[in-house]
């Protein structure tokens, strides 16, 4: 068959089963199975064991509130007694640290009475760190409450460390309050003499200037302000007065120069203007009707003209009198308004005078407030801290004192147990994810299928000697034991070569491997004594020139070998030597014989095998590993097909692929893989889905005929 036929009918990497195959988990947990129950089983006693060998611990503890409402009581600001202030969270978290300081565990420290835990006095570090390392605090969700708990290896040390902590706390709180008070006091007093002092000094500075630049004043008003702001009034209401004066007379002339009665609201002309008003009035109708009746040259007429005349100039007569009484008026409001105007000028002036004296008044002023101000506040702020003495609370108080433990709290075997098993699962699980990935050898036929798109054409069982045996038996196994695992195994392969003849003939196969040591010799002489006898004729050549491998197994030192046919020292029948247990032939290798590099290059070893095909049924090639000698290059091509024996769950993946590849560049049939020296117990985790699996089952085939 040839390399693209195979790999059509058995393609690289693309198995039945490709991807996640579950026969590949199943293997893996069956290989690795036993160490990673191992490794758990050994973590899981161990943590069983250290759990009764640590001592016992006991934790006691204690609850704290702290109090967010703060007391009130002299505070007037607040109308309510306890002031609703939420803590922050970083003021809780201040507390907690403030509860696992150094300070805190000396001031416990002191508390404690060694005498009546001589436990303690045994301790090689300092009741101070003790209390540190046994003491921790915690915050119990998003409430007020701090939990005190303390863990040693006695029930009542630990409840009293924890109840301790929580009172210790407590009057902690309380004496820092009292020590800030009397020191704010004693602060405040020392201050305030000198502030009284000052503030004294400010006031007189300031009456003292007052009275020497006349800056006296009523209701915070100097006496030369009121004036100016008397006059300022006064003066607007005669101003006011005087527009009102204008107004009239300038109406009055308008109405005048247009004939008019009535001045804004205020009738032009008196009475005696209203009588002439009148007699013009009925004057100038009579003028209309003599007009009429007689012609304009009528003495009635002139008569009557006349009279008009004389009311007319009556009327102009008494409206320039009302007008020189308006005049008048104006005249008088403008000497009031600028005589207003001089007095208020000259109010003004002094006004100024004292408002650069202002100046520094109001500095003085300013100076002498803030002295008063600071001295008040000290002062209202030195009786408010004396009137809190005696009713000075803390902010945090006990809600549940600390109670012996009955029972410990450590250590807890379920933990243990439980981190053991996780440990045991994390440290078997690295480890089987690393063996499976490091271990890149092959343990299956399936593998050799799905990885190399090769036949696997059997799978050769290890051979484990019995008691009272040699070495030199393994090679006479066939022989000896043709109803074992291993003649089957040998069996099977000569069936593949044997199906494998019917497309085109096999009668020459050359068996090779990767690397030394894979056990191809074996499998030659076992493949060609099973041939033998099966009956057909058989030819085995040692081509192994190196290393003599066929040819010190069997035990001959024959007197010609392939070398001396093939320099034409020797006849072929010559070289050959009948194997008596089997009678195959063999063309073995003399010992102590000078090899040529260049033996299978030349033409001659192709026309004897061409001389020794007619001759024989069979001609097993037992050549040199592909990576140690180029002699598989040539037999390679000479031979009818090529077998590769790699050997169980030892060759490296890489050094097979590169065989395969090399093989099948020289143009050889690779008819396929035989899987050498499997170790059938071992198998059975290792190679799920092969036949080798199930040998627990099929073992019965494999024993002698009836035996028990």
């Amino acid at each position: 068959m040839t390399p693209d036929g195979r790999a059509q009918m058995y393609p690289q990497g693309n198995g039945v089963n490709a991807g996640i195959d579950p026969s590949k988990i199943v293997g893996i947990i069956r290989r690795r199975g036993p160490i990673f129950v191992a490794v758990i089983a050994l973590l899981l006693i161990a943590a069983y064991g250290l759990t009764y060998l640590q001592p016992k611990i006991y934790t006691a503890g204690t609850s704290l509130q702290l109090d967010a409402r703060q007391v009130a009581v002299l505070n007037k600001s607040s109308s309510e007694v306890l002031s609703r202030v939420p803590l922050e969270a970083s003021a809780i978290a201040t507390e907690v640290a403030v509860l696992q300081s150094p300070d805190m565990a000396r001031r416990v420290a002191k508390s404690i009475n060694l005498n009546a835990f001589p436990s303690l006095k045994a301790q090689k570090v300092s009741l101070e760190d003790l209390l540190e390392s046994a003491v921790v605090v915690s915050r119990v969700g998003q409430s007020y409450i701090l939990r005190i708990e303390a863990t040693t290896t006695d029930p009542k040390l630990s409840r009293l460390i924890a109840q301790s902590y929580a009172e210790t706390y407590v009057q902690k709180q309380i004496q820092d309050k009292v020590d800030a008070s009397q020191k704010a006091v004693g602060f405040l007093d020392g201050r305030l003499s000198k502030l009284r002092d000052q503030a004294q000094a400010d006031d007189r500075a300031l009456q003292e200037y007052k009275i020497k630049n006349n800056l006296m004043s009523i209701e915070g008003v100097s006496l030369a302000e009121q004036q100016v702001s008397t006059l300022s009034q006064q003066l607007a209401t005669a101003s006011a007065d005087l527009s009102e004066a204008r107004a009239r007379r300038d109406g009055a002339l308008a109405r005048i120069r247009a004939d008019q009665d009535l001045v804004e609201g205020f009738q032009v002309e008196s009475d005696v203007i209203k009588a002439l008003r009148s007699k013009r009035a009925e004057t100038s109708a009579e003028l209309a009707r003599l007009q009429a009746s007689y012609g304009p040259r009528h003495p009635s007429v002139i008569r009557a003209q006349t009279q008009l005349n004389e009311y007319d100039a009556q009327i102009n007569t008494e409206r320039n009198r009302v007008l020189a009484n308006l005049n008048a008026q104006v005249r008088v409001a403008e000497e009031r308004y600028n005589s207003l105007s001089r007095s208020r000028s000259s109010a003004s002036g002094q006004v100024n005078v004292n408002n650069a004296a202002a100046v520094q008044l109001s500095e003085l002023m300013r100076k002498a407030e803030a002295s008063k101000t600071i001295y008040e506040s000290f002062l209202n702020r030195s009786r408010e801290i004396s009137a809190q003495f005696g009713i000075d609370q803390p902010e945090v108080r006990v809600i549940a004192d600390a109670v012996e433990p009955r029972s410990p709290s450590g250590p807890s075997l379920k933990l243990n147990l439980a981190l053991a098993l996780v440990l045991g699962l994390l440290i078997s699980g690295g480890y089987v994810a690393v063996s499976e990935v490091l271990d890149q050898t092959y343990r299956s036929g399936r593998e050799i299928t799905e990885e190399l798109g090769l036949k696997n054409l059997t799978s050769v069982p290890l051979i484990s000697l019995e008691k009272g045996k040699s070495k030199a038996s393994v090679l006479t196994h066939v022989l000896d034991q043709p109803y074992s695992l291993f003649t089957e195994s040998i069996r099977s392969l000569r069936t593949q070569i044997r199906l494998a003849g019917r497309t085109s003939p096999v009668k020459v196969i050359a068996m090779t491997s990767a690397l030394p040591q894979e056990g191809k010799t074996l499998l030659s002489l076992s493949l060609a004594r099973a041939m033998a006898m099966n009956g057909a004729n058989v030819l085995l050549i040692d081509a192994d020139m190196r290393r003599l491998s066929l040819t010190k197994n069997v035990g001959v030192n024959p007197q010609y070998g392939l070398q001396d046919v093939l320099t034409q020292k020797a006849r072929l029948s010559d070289s050959i030597i009948v194997d008596k247990a089997s009678g195959a032939d063999m063309i073995l290798v003399p010992h102590k014989r000078q090899i040529s590099a260049e033996v299978f290059t030349n033409s001659l070893f192709e026309r004897a095998l061409e001389k020794l095909k007619p001759a024989y049924d069979y001609i097993i090639i037992d050549t040199a590993p592909v990576l140690a000698l180029s002699d598989i290059r040539v037999i390679g091509q000479l031979a009818d097909a090529v077998v590769m024996v790699v050997r169980w769950n030892k060759t490296p993946k890489d050094a097979v692929l590169v065989a395969k590849e090399i093989i099948e560049d020289s143009g050889s049939n690779l008819l396929g893989v035989c899987l050498n020296q499997v170790d059938a117990k071992s198998a059975s985790y290792h190679s799920y889905g092969d036949t080798i699996h199930y040998f627990k089952d099929l073992k019965q085939y494999w024993s002698e005929p009836n035996a028990k």
